[in-house]
């Protein structure tokens, strides 16, 4: 039966033709997440190094600061999403001094930046809030890499709440159909969770499982998952996979190479799905960057963000 299972699962190459959709000129920015609201007709992209959200309205090309450098007490933007129906950008943030880590989740109104509900705190512990997915009643669940939980938490709550416990390292994180939550696991591939009973499924089959390890960004789309693959030691062998699920969503069935060996690849992160197309950070320029201080030892080597497009 193992060999049978085998030949079900066939991974493809297809490169998807893609373009360069827009730059981002400041070289030292060092996007994580990026986001589309149909109500601005923008994209927001978070800033690890500056500590801010920036906007960027295709019809003009003008990119503006949506949150000032460390407004509010934001340190080092990572996730991000929009909730149009609230009216609400939410967003992860983190960093580490080599003493303490700071990590928190916030809130803020779409139309002033001005911050509605936030949680930050600072810890010797290793936690860093990561990923964001928005089910339709407007609740948020946000992985935690550092201490492998998944937190549940909205504008009503003091503070996050634990929803899952034990997924080794979640970075990327997407709502599917039917209460079902989708999590990229570093170690362990992309996991499936019913939002309801909490039961687990691990989507990858038999000896194939490192398939799906290593995935920062997670979207779900037309019944596949797209992932960022970016935890390589190899910069070259990063690439942008879609998974096909089967008609239950609990199996992989094939994998795509959306893309590899790109030229504008430098640590490529996350990617927003824009109508038929998927948008992706191609260069983050993370590499580049010394965390702990928060200081680039070669800004030589820095390039202006690159956003590529892909047709789905």
């Amino acid at each position: 039966m193992k060999w049978v299972s085998l030949f079900l699962l066939f991974i493809t190459t297809t490169i998807n033709s893609q373009q360069i959709a827009f730059t981002i000129p400041d070289k030292t920015l060092v996007p994580e997440c990026i986001a589309w609201s149909k109500k601005k007709k923008s994209f927001y992209v978070t800033s690890i190094h500056k500590h801010k959200i920036i906007r960027y309205d295709p019809s003009t090309k003008i990119t503006t600061d949506f949150i000032k450098s460390g407004q509010d007490g934001y340190d080092g933007g990572i996730g991000l999403i929009i909730d149009e129906k609230r009216n609400r950008l939410w967003s992860a943030c983190g960093s580490y001094d080599g003493r303490e880590y700071i990590t928190g989740i916030f809130a803020f109104d779409l139309n002033s930046g001005k911050v509605l509900h936030k949680y930050l705190f600072k810890d010797t512990v290793p936690s860093l809030f990561n990923d964001l997915a928005l089910d339709r009643g407007g609740n948020v669940y946000v992985t935690n890499t550092y201490n492998s939980k998944i937190y549940f938490f909205n504008t009503t709550l003091q503070e996050p709440q634990v929803f899952l416990e034990n997924i080794e390292y979640p970075n990327g994180i997407s709502i599917g159909p039917r209460s079902t939550l989708f999590i990229a696991s570093h170690t362990k591939g992309i996991i499936k969770v019913d939002i309801r009973t909490k039961a687990i499924t691990f989507l990858d089959p038999g000896t194939l499982s490192t398939a799906s390890t290593g995935i920062d960004g997670l979207k779900f789309y037309k019944n596949s998952l797209i992932g960022v693959r970016n935890a390589t030691q190899d910069i070259a062998n990063n690439k942008l996979l879609r998974y096909y699920l089967n008609e239950k969503n609990d199996k992989i069935s094939s994998v795509k190479i959306m893309d590899e060996k790109n030229p504008h690849f430098l640590l490529p992160t996350t990617g927003v799905i824009v109508k038929d197309n998927y948008y992706l950070i191609a260069n983050s320029n993370l590499t580049l960057l010394e965390q702990r201080t928060n200081t680039f030892p070669d800004e030589s080597r820095l390039n202006e963000t690159v956003i590529l497009r892909y047709k789905l």
